[in-house]
């Protein structure tokens, strides 16, 4: 639909879209008299759902992640717990030289929210915190509690931050295509 206005280019001896473009310059420029909106995902629809929800057409999911510079619908929208699951356990099936593990922690997260990447707790001295690699325990890294962070949460975590996205009002979505169309149109005059 949207990508017609493009020349092909030859890949494995077939005519397809130049996907190497950069369309999200276009979007820019389409987007620059539309103002959007701050949405909540209720749940965990694929784009072509909210798209269905939004705009009463499943076809117009690209608009949802153009807007919000998804390039990867899989990975780049929120995922049903099911799929963190699977995601967490493929990400991390390396994780500690190729320990088979599903309760690897991540990390750990002090009462502030900030992050700390492998350290251990002294068992002698609870909540003292040094990394991995210093057996000695000469350096203190942490002096406090650290709630520990499985795979399973650190996905969900990210996960997460993907519920809140932004869209283009219903009533603007013509406009929007008006604009993304004249944009494109340029390219080829």
């Amino acid at each position: 639909m949207i990508f017609s206005f493009f020349d092909g280019t030859l890949y494995n001896g077939k005519l397809t879209t130049d996907i190497f473009r950069d369309y999200q310059n276009y979007a820019r420029k389409a987007l620059n008299s539309i103002k959007l909106k701050t949405y909540t995902i209720s749940g965990s629809p694929r784009p072509e759902q909210l798209a269905y929800q939004l705009y009463g057409n499943p076809n117009y999911y690209w608009v949802l992640l153009m807007v919000n510079n998804i390039d990867d619908p899989f990975h780049g929208w929120i995922k049903s717990p099911t799929a963190c699951y699977k995601t967490a356990v493929q990400r991390y099936k390396n994780m500690d030289n190729g320990v088979q593990s599903n309760n690897r922690i991540v990390y750990h997260l002090n009462e502030f929210g900030e992050k700390f990447y492998n350290l251990v707790n002294d068992k002698e001295n609870p909540n003292h915190w040094y990394d991995k690699g210093d057996t000695e325990k000469k350096y203190i890294q942490y002096n406090g509690p650290l709630r520990p962070i499985d795979i399973f949460e650190a996905e969900m975590l990210e996960n997460e931050k993907k519920r809140t996205i932004k869209i283009i009002d219903p009533r603007d979505l013509n406009k929007f295509m008006s604009n993304i169309t004249r944009e494109m149109e340029k390219v080829i005059s």
